[in-house]
Parts: structure tokens; C-alpha cells; sequence
């Protein structure tokens, strides 16, 4: 099965503000492979995100990115609960993990040609996928 419409996947993404501690100290926010139901409204957010007037517009539409594809955390003092997500990060952290919770699921013209030509090299992967 294709590893973006595994169910199961997940991807890990870890702030840039706390990737110089040490790894247990890591806050590592675990967001779900997008369907392509689920891009639509991640999209109709992210559009409205970039058309918002005020900060406060801006910052509900990265709430709401953040709210349908984030299915837990580890490494925090809190218990996973998507409601306490505004209590937990600053307005930087909260842009920040929705552009990643979306980028890191864009496939770029270059991954795509990685993707059209078979090569005999392993080029690795930038993205953490775990399973379930």
C-alpha cells in the first residue's frame, strides 16, 4: 500500500525552536497522512489563512489546519488534547507547525521526478514516517 494512503502513517515534526535540546526535551507534534478529502479542508483554511485580514483571523485558520490533521504530541508536559493548543504555543509555533503539517506532505517537482525514474541509489527521505 502506497505509504500516503496508509491510515496508519504518520508523520513527526519536531519545532525548529526545540531541535538544539536534547532529544527527550523534544516536543514532537505526530500529524496524520492527508486523504484527499481531508487536503480539501486543510486547503480551504490554508486559503483563508493567506486572505485573513487580522491576526487573530490568521491565527483561528492555523488552529483549524492544526485541529484536522494533528493526532497527538510526546515530549510535552500536557496530555494530548487538541483543545489546549493555543495554552501550549506561541503564535510563531502555531504558524509554523500548520505550514509544516502541510508542506511536509507536498509532493515537489523534484520528488516527483525521484518518483517518475527508478534509481539505483536511495536518496533517503526529509520527512519521519512512522507506523502505527
Amino acid at each position: 500500500m502506497p505509504i500516503l494512503t496508509d491510515p496508519r502513517a504518520k508523520i513527526e515534526y519536531i519545532l525548529k525552536s526545540d531541535r538544539d535540546r536534547p532529544a527527550n526535551d523534544q516536543g514532537v507534534f505526530i500529524f496524520k497522512i492527508l486523504t484527499a478529502a481531508l487536503w480539501k479542508k486543510v486547503a480551504a483554511h490554508s486559503d483563508a489563512f493567506d486572505k485573513s485580514q487580522t491576526g487573530a483571523e490568521t491565527l483561528d485558520c492555523a488552529i483549524a489546519v492544526i485541529k484536522e490533521v494533528l493526532v497527538g504530541w510526546r515530549n510535552l508536559k500536557l496530555d494530548f488534547d487538541l483543545n489546549k493548543i493555543e495554552e501550549l504555543l506561541t503564535p510563531a509555533e502555531i504558524t509554523e507547525l500548520m505550514q509544516a503539517s502541510i508542506a511536509q506532505q507536498i509532493i515537489t517537482v523534484e520528488d516527483k521526478k525521484k518518483l517518475d525514474s527508478p534509481s539505483p541509489s536511495d536518496t533517503g527521505s526529509s520527512v519521519k514516517i512512522v507506523q502505527e
